[in-house]
């Protein structure tokens, strides 16, 4: 996730933002066709399996392209643990082929950011991974003194493919955040039997929260059109006094209200408890994206979960660090890394343990397709 404040757009016939919300001109008393519910589901069956393994390019010596060389990584936010798990296969599987990594522990804070970049040049780095939403945007004095200096900066899993990408950066690893909104929207079609009455609630201050929410109302748009659809805005900083009131407030205004789409799982505890609270469980239910055990854990415990999009750290690791090996060897860089998702059901969802484990439940196939496009033994 990505640390960016941004103003109210208007997409595709929503008014979203952080203006207040808005809710889309129909209503569910027409509801989807069974052709729309049809294609809704065939969204739904691409991501309910073990993901496959889609090379990201040519295979090279990983360990020859890494020889000597060191990479200083810059996580978001360590306290956060999806991000503490990528941080901590980041480095696993760079010793795997050698390749020295210093990791800068930080909170999320602008000035950590900063202090970082400068400590990076200041070591000659080979080259700095912005890794898990480090916005290069934010830092760009020293994304520039960086490059400057001869140190290329990569940004890992911070924006969608379709996002604008920021100046200065050697190479990206996007997420398919479009498609993880599409997943939440096709399964609320689906449960609601084409009658979904929704509210999403994004989280703008991260700039994947956009994606996600666009993946969401273009789903709407496309197989539900007169589906009722508010949007709803409660940043990072706020989520844990103002989600709550917000679902209530949504539950009473609508006593048709049949799901609520937070763009992140973490905002699902605070969703839970305004559908409790609101003594609706069972006719609101709720679901997210990221994988966050706790989170997976609630679709077999709330009554109020049922699905989320989960990702695994491990495979974020791999891709982050398969581009950057590739533009330390001065190779062409990847175009897409194929970042995998993985929707989780009350069918499915024990396969992540139980209780959940973060990065379990997406197979192996990811280590043994990197392992193969690097040169490693098998294990």
């Amino acid at each position: 996730m990505s640390l960016r404040g941004l103003a109210c757009v208007v997409l595709g016939g929503f008014a979203l933002a952080a203006c207040g919300g808005a809710t889309s001109p129909g209503n569910t008393t027409t509801g989807a066709t069974a052709a729309q519910l049809a294609d809704a589901q065939a969204v739904l069956d691409q991501y309910l399996k073990v993901p496959e393994f889609i090379s990201p390019g040519p295979a090279f010596d990983a360990r020859k392209a890494v020889a000597g060389k060191t990479v200083f990584s810059l996580p978001s936010a360590l306290q956060i643990p999806f991000i503490q798990a990528t941080s901590d296969a980041y480095r696993q599987l760079a010793a795997k082929v050698g390749l020295k990594v210093t990791t800068w522990p930080n909170q999320g804070q602008q000035s950590q950011w900063v202090q970082g970049m400068n400590q990076a040049v200041a070591q000659k780095a080979n080259l700095i991974d912005l890794l898990d939403g480090a916005d290069p945007n934010l830092i760009m004095p020293q994304v520039v003194q960086a490059k400057a200096a001869g140190i290329p900066v990569v940004d890992t899993h911070d924006l969608d493919f379709g996002q604008t990408h920021a100046p200065n950066v050697a190479a990206f690893v996007d997420g398919d955040f479009i498609s993880a909104g599409k997943l939440m929207a096709a399964w609320a079609l689906i449960q609601a039997q084409g009658k979904a009455d929704v509210l999403i609630i994004s989280s703008t201050n991260y700039q994947n929260s956009f994606p996600v929410r666009d993946g969401m109302t273009q789903l709407f748009a496309k197989d539900c059109p007169s589906c009722k659809v508010r949007v709803e805005n409660v940043n990072a900083p706020d989520w844990a006094t103002k989600i709550q009131p917000t679902v209530q407030s949504a539950i009473t205004a609508d006593p048709n209200l049949n799901y609520v789409l937070p763009t992140f799982d973490s905002m699902l505890v605070y969703v839970v408890a305004g559908v409790l609270a609101s003594q609706a469980k069972g006719r609101v239910h709720a679901a997210s994206y990221n994988g966050t055990p706790s989170t997976l854990d609630l679709i077999r415990t709330s009554g109020v979960v049922t699905m989320d999009v989960g990702e695994n750290p491990a495979d974020i690791a791999a891709a982050g660090l398969d581009q950057d090996m590739r533009v330390l060897a001065g190779l062409p860089i990847s175009q897409n890394e194929h970042l995998v998702l993985r929707a989780f059901t009350p069918q499915n969802v024990d396969e992540a343990g139980n209780p959940a484990v973060l990065g379990q439940g997406y197979g192996n196939a990811w280590q043994a397709g990197y392992y193969g496009v690097w040169g490693l033994p098998a294990s």
